[in-house]
């Protein structure tokens, strides 16, 4: 392979920031890259812009460039866990809540991205207080943003109360960041858990509505991302 990889960005005027988020993360590839994924961004039919995705994510520290930016403890070894939702009850934020200060542990990054019911967003900017280094509460939509949530964490926690369809786990799948949900509607019809003894799965699921069974799978998707990383690579 050439030592020069050249890749092509479309972006629309309006999309400076994103064209020089993108334009960090090119400049971090590694030479040596067997295949490029090319993911085209589906959220508007006139955004012209090609995201790119490598064959592993590790090869582009694109986890990195957004600590930065967030103001996050910088290690690109951290498990980040991202959140682009809607914050209301159906989404699940009541399980949430209810053990959050256990799923903000030291070895844990987690990078929340929407806004809803004004009891969750107040809870989201005061664990980022409390926990600066490593909670990051971003209480508003910006689709520009979305794109480097989904493109930069390991994991996407969806534990919805119920979910007719579902659209954010099959973008996080597109990106190759692993969905972590509750079995309800379509997460459970477009997620297949992870089989520890077979090696399959697209990501990590519970069945019940509890939030220490949510916290159990969320730490159980910790060991296998510290533990075991030849299997969560396969999983991505």
């Amino acid at each position: 392979m050439s030592e020069h990889i050249l890749i092509s960005l479309f972006t629309s005027t309006k999309n400076n920031k994103l064209y020089i988020f993108c334009t960090k993360l090119i400049h971090n590839i590694c030479y040596k890259i067997k295949s490029l994924l090319i993911c085209k961004s589906r959220y508007k039919p006139n955004h012209k812009l090609t995201l790119i995705l490598c064959e592993s994510k590790f090869l582009l520290k694109c986890n990195l460039v957004l600590q930065k930016e967030l103001g996050l403890t910088e290690d690109k070894g951290k498990f980040m866990i991202g959140i682009v939702s809607r914050l209301t009850d159906q989404k699940g934020f009541d399980l949430v809540a209810y053990v959050m200060d256990q799923i903000c542990a030291e070895d844990v990054q987690l990078v929340v991205l929407g806004t809803g019911d004004e009891k969750y967003e107040n809870m989201f900017r005061h664990y980022e207080w409390k926990y600066n280094d490593r909670v990051s509460a971003n209480i508003y939509y910006s689709e520009d943003m979305s794109h480097k949530v989904y493109a930069a964490c390991d994991a996407f926690l969806m534990p919805s109360l119920f979910e007719p369809c579902g659209l954010s786990q099959l973008m996080s799948l597109r990106y190759g960041t692993v969905p972590i949900v509750r079995e309800t509607g379509g997460l459970k019809d477009t997620v297949e858990p992870y089989n520890e003894y077979e090696s399959t799965g697209t990501g990590f699921s519970f069945a019940n509505y509890n939030a220490h069974e949510m916290l159990g799978i969320i730490n159980y998707a910790k060991s296998v991302y510290y533990n075991h990383k030849r299997e969560w690579n396969k999983i991505v």
